[in-house]
């Protein structure tokens, strides 16, 4: 049995070293941050900040090898409420083809506000990103409130899903979430 063992670890080592490396990003993680910091500057007042731990960046790739980021983040203290705050979401793209994509910086495509106190939470952790040609769509569980929540206590389950074109700059657009198929 030990033999069998060892063989197969053997074969999983040689399988992962002859695997393709995972593809570089043509994005520079200091020009990422820029970019979203950029974004937050511009969000913020005088009395509000972002909750950095709330940040989430997604690195997708289109089949033609469009890459794009999609980015979660939170404000809070917006509009001098102290205990408000929103949920956005923002894709940058590399809207420039070439042979060596090195040193390209993150271009805004488009931002919203899709969460946020007494609106809903957004599930970070249950983020899916998808795209067919050069559309992207972004499923994320959410909790939404009932009458009887609590202003920070959000309840009911649900999905929310999102599309942005990543090259055209179009606004990102909530979808209806997809149906579940009931059979009899």
């Amino acid at each position: 049995m030990h033999h069998w063992l060892r063989s197969l670890l053997i074969t999983a080592i040689a399988l992962c070293a002859s695997a393709q490396p995972v593809s570089k990003s043509i994005f520079k993680e200091e020009d990422v941050s820029k970019a979203v910091s950029a974004l937050v500057y511009l969000l913020t007042d005088n009395t509000s900040a972002e909750d950095i731990e709330q940040r989430k960046i997604i690195h997708y790739t289109a089949d033609d090898g469009q890459e794009s980021l999609v980015v979660f983040f939170t404000i809070e203290g917006q509009g001098g409420g102290g205990n408000m705050y929103m949920h956005y979401l923002a894709v940058f793209s590399c809207l420039n083809f070439g042979i060596d994509h090195s040193g390209y910086r993150p271009s805004l495509v488009s931002y919203a506000n899709i969460g946020g106190k007494f609106y809903r939470e957004i599930q970070l952790d249950t983020v899916k990103v998808t795209g067919k040609k050069q559309d992207i769509f972004i499923d994320v569980d959410t909790l939404e409130y009932r009458r009887t929540d609590g202003a920070s206590d959000p309840t009911r389950p649900n999905k929310a899903r999102f599309t942005v074109h990543s090259v055209l700059g179009a606004d990102i657009h909530e979808l209806p979430p997809p149906r579940k198929s009931k059979r009899p």
